[in-house]
């Protein structure tokens, strides 16, 4: 019985992590986009500026 318990609360233990996991890497991969956006607006501005 407890070692039923101790998996159950483990298993849920590690998808948490998971969930986490894939939440940062989410808001990562959203951080990298919006620097690239914001990287490609300034060079198209330096391109018009010229």
């Amino acid at each position: 019985m407890i070692d039923e318990e101790f998996a159950k609360n483990l298993e849920a233990q590690m998808q948490a992590e998971l969930e986490e996991e894939d939440r940062l890497a989410r808001l990562k991969e959203k951080e990298t986009n919006i620097a690239l956006v914001v990287e490609w607006d300034n060079t198209q501005a330096m391109m018009h500026a010229d």
